[in-house]
């Protein structure tokens, strides 16, 4: 186990005894104890004590200091971390990290807002069992694997919006930018609602700044590796990554994955930027044979997350890395969602709210040039948005569920606090909900390898994104303009010029046609349809022999196949001891 820790607060000396058993066998020694508390971690994953005050897994940085960990704080410093139930966290540091603080006599435990380490917890007797590994604090025997159905139901309905509870029914997630006290009350420490207010910088002012910020990040994150594998898409974002390591001076081998479609192949992209930064690039294929439908996809984790498809990617990714002797995975996740990548009017809408029709008509032109519509429809769809109450609409997937599983997936409903914290201007409300919207996405299988860094949902480039005006993303008609323009010297010209991009939805389509059978009977024999969860008669309907996948329907039926063999994986999960 890899870059693993788990933290007792107040333990039964019971509890304590079994779960360092535990640990011991799984790699995790001692790293901090105190009365009231106990961190077992393995030996890889970094440490930062802060003496009676408590400590920090992970890594930290000074907000406005060199972009290297802290290695060490000064008493006042640490003393001070606990202000304000982490907000003198999020105010002063970012990082990749979970903190355990003692404030006011209690501790406290606090998420950094980018989600950088996983974070679970359960109650066990008067105390607090919390891990990076939900499958640590069920081994341990301080949580059951007992699924709850209605969860599941949820999950696969919310589409995708994080939420506190998990599909294993004793188990919890703390939230990115939330702090946790003993007694189980959350409170929200950062917030995106603190940094949307509108920069009023020129494009190139804005520029620059986001480049120094993206740089910083990457360099910072990534400090102390050795080879790092960076996932080249030959989009903008992953190129941005991939140009910011090598302007750091960092080992980097690109790895670049193709499908059998047109659409699938990014090789021409790929080549370009590896040539441009001058590091070595692998090309390999996604294969159908390397899916296999009963494998457990991201089975670490405490809900079914992803679609099958990604077998191969994963599997692809784990095996380079191998042979390259890698230290760790570096990607683009979450360039379009903090980049503010949109197909829609809002930032007409914007704009028309911040300054009437002064400078409307240029935005109004440049939305057309990017998304293809003409002005009229650019306007009617600025009207309709303008009318709309106040908030960002989270859509649900109802494909395939049953109306029983909707109406107990609606009882939970579609609400988030960062949400509700940002209702206007709409374009904000929209690039929030993007940004929650990559959460579930960043913690994938091959993490249990070695470390994955998603450098672009670092808190201070998200900061500094938030506050850029979301037409100011779509400027001279592109999308993710600031961007393109930050980096414009250090990529190819094919590549900031660029509008479209491909994708492996080709590939997701061959793995369904290629495995009908399996798919059907798979499902249709499955605990989603026995639990009433999908609909067996429009499952049915999607599964009929010679017909094609209709639409997006090789997406959900993915999404189910993960799901059963997530939960064939919990089943077998148990105490070790």
């Amino acid at each position: 186990m890899r870059r693993a820790w788990l933290l007792l607060i107040d333990p039964s000396p019971r509890d304590a005894e079994r779960a360092a058993g535990v640990a011991a066998t799984l790699g995790l020694v001692p790293r901090d104890q105190l009365p009231g508390y106990m961190l077992f971690a393995t030996d890889d994953l970094e440490l930062l004590p802060l003496g009676p005050h408590g400590f920090v897994v992970g890594t930290l940085f000074h907000r406005h200091g060199p972009a290297r960990p802290i290695e060490r704080l000064g008493p006042d410093e640490a003393a001070g971390l606990g202000a304000g139930q982490g907000r003198e966290l999020g105010r002063a540091y970012w990082g990749s990290y979970v903190a355990c603080l003692a404030a006011g006599g209690a501790w406290q435990v606090a998420r950094d807002p980018s989600g950088g380490l996983p974070c679970y917890l359960t109650r066990h007797g008067h105390g607090l069992a919390l891990s990076s590994d939900a499958g640590l604090l069920v081994r341990a025997g301080l949580a059951s694997a007992a699924i709850d159905w209605e969860a599941l139901a949820s999950h696969l309905y919310r589409a995708a919006l994080p939420g506190r509870r998990t599909v294993l029914g004793e188990i919890e997630e703390l939230l990115p930018g939330w702090s946790l006290a003993p007694d189980n009350a959350a409170t929200m420490f950062w917030t995106p609602a603190d940094h949307v207010e509108q920069s009023r910088r020129g494009a190139q002012a804005l520029a620059e700044r986001l480049g120094r910020a993206v740089r910083s990040g990457v360099a910072g994150l990534t400090h102390g590796h050795g080879r790092l594998i960076v996932s080249l898409s030959g989009g903008l974002d992953s190129s941005i990554v991939a140009a910011s390591l090598a302007q750091a001076g960092r080992d980097i081998v690109c790895l670049t994955m193709f499908g059998p479609d047109p659409g699938g192949d990014e090789r021409d992209y790929a080549r370009a930027l590896a040539h441009r930064i001058g590091a070595p690039l692998i090309e390999r294929a996604y294969r159908v044979e390397d899916v296999d439908l009963v494998a457990p996809l991201n089975a670490h984790l405490p809900r079914p997350m992803g679609r099958s498809q990604a077998l191969a990617y994963e599997r692809v990714h784990m095996a380079v890395a191998a042979e390259q002797g890698a230290d760790a995975f570096v990607t683009g996740n979450g360039g379009d969602n903090v980049f503010a990548h949109s197909q829609t009017a809002a930032a007409i809408a914007d704009r028309y709210l911040a300054h009437r029709f002064d400078g409307l008509f240029g935005v109004v032109m440049e939305t057309c040039r990017q998304t293809g519509c003409s002005p009229l429809a650019a306007l009617g769809a600025m009207l309709r948005i303008l009318k709309a109450p106040p908030g960002y609409v989270w859509r649900p997937d109802p494909n395939l569920l049953s109306d029983e599983a909707m109406e107990a997936a609606r009882r939970e409903g579609l609400v988030h606090p960062w949400l509700e914290a940002v209702p206007s201007p709409p374009g904000k409300a929209a690039h929030v909900a993007a940004l929650l919207r990559v959460q579930q996405s960043i913690d994938p299988m091959r993490g249990r390898m070695v470390p994955v860094i998603n450098p672009l949902l670092a808190q201070p480039i998200v900061e500094l994104a938030l506050g850029i005006p979301s037409w100011r993303w779509r400027e001279g008609g592109t999308d993710r303009a600031v961007a393109r323009q930050a980096f414009a010297t250090s990529l190819p010209d094919q590549i900031v010029a660029r509008r479209g991009k491909g994708g492996p939805d080709g590939f997701s389509r061959a793995v369904i046609v290629a495995n009908q059978v399996v798919v059907r009977e798979r499902l249709m024999e499955g605990r989603l349809v026995a639990r009433g969860i999908v609909d067996r008669t429009a499952l049915a309907e999607a599964l009929a022999p010679g017909a094609a996948v209709a639409g997006n329907d090789h997406v959900r039926l993915q999404e189910l196949l993960v799901a059963e063999a997530w939960l064939d994986h919990w089943a077998g999960v148990g105490p070790a001891i």
